[in-house]
């Protein structure tokens, strides 16, 4: 049985890791190799790294590193931003990427998703598009133009699949950041998913990930904020899910710990605490 993935979602604008609200707010993070160690470290199933300014600004600042930063990770990564022609997916691929993700080339130039099936692979491509929740249905969103477009979600997903994509990611745009859980609703109400699903956006919680878990559609759940700010991050809601679908190894646990929302630990019992730091040596009659 495949085991389900938790992905971490690494987002860098101008070379910076950035932490993104609602697809408009960016707040700076730290620096790239760092955030990849420690995600790595911490038990994370893969990393998609995307350079989110690539496209907009013509500028390769991510690839250009991109082998260093591959060379110094040892759980797979895809990496996605201004993948507009195929000496550029080249490029990437040759510097290490165990995938590349396209975003904007599908609505700009599908060509280039096509050709890079061709040359590497279904397995080797990751389609992630972007959609608005909205109350009469959900819409596939152009974070170039940043507007939301008149194509419902599961067109585009009919037009995806018709390029022979590996896997579909899927990003709400509404609820980036706002920590309110995944787009489990929007996930029911597709019916012509034929590839695996990544789906993003929300995501803070244990209950959150198990909640879209439960869903057979779902290959994987992808987050990004929630990661950054808490130490064993990755670590710590693993040890919440113990579900025997997703992989829970790791060096070390936190089952007997509880946490609070923000996957932060309560404090221990001082007897327990007591325990811990000091060893009780009885009376000794010499």
């Amino acid at each position: 049985m495949l085991k389900k993935r938790i992905i971490a979602t690494v987002l860098v604008q101008n070379g910076i890791v950035v932490q993104s609200k609602g697809f408009r707010s960016y707040l700076p993070v730290g620096t790239v190799v760092i955030s990849l160690e420690f995600l790595d470290k911490w038990g994370i199933d893969e990393i998609i790294l995307l350079d989110i300014s690539a496209s907009r600004k013509k500028k390769q600042v991510v690839l250009e590193n991109l082998d260093d930063l591959t060379r110094k990770c040892f759980v797979p990564i895809t990496y996605g931003g201004g993948l507009d022609n195929i000496s550029i997916v080249h490029e990437a691929f040759r510097k290490g990427a165990d995938k590349v993700a396209f975003n904007a080339a599908f609505l700009n130039n599908k060509e280039v998703i096509a050709q890079t099936v061709a040359e590497y692979g279904q397995q080797s491509v990751v389609l992630s598009l972007d959609f608005f929740e909205k109350e009469d249905g959900s819409f596939l969103y152009d974070y170039l133009n940043r507007k939301i477009t008149t194509i419902p979600i599961n067109e585009s997903i009919i037009q995806a699949q018709m390029l022979g994509i590996g896997e579909l990611m899927l990003n709400c745009v509404n609820r980036d950041g706002k920590y309110n859980g995944f787009a489990v609703e929007t996930v029911k109400k597709l019916t012509k998913l034929n590839v695996p699903l990544i789906l993003s956006g929300g995501g803070r919680t244990a209950e959150h990930f198990k909640e879209a878990f439960d869903l057979p559609q779902i290959s994987a759940l992808a987050a990004a904020n929630m990661f950054h700010f808490v130490e064993h991050s990755v670590t710590k809601l693993k040890a919440r899910l113990k579900n025997e679908e997703i992989r829970t190894d790791s060096l070390f646990t936190y089952h007997d710990h509880t946490f609070e929302l923000d996957q932060r630990l309560q404090k221990l019992p001082d007897g327990v605490l007591d325990d811990l730091f000091y060893e009780k040596i009885c009376d000794q009659t010499i």
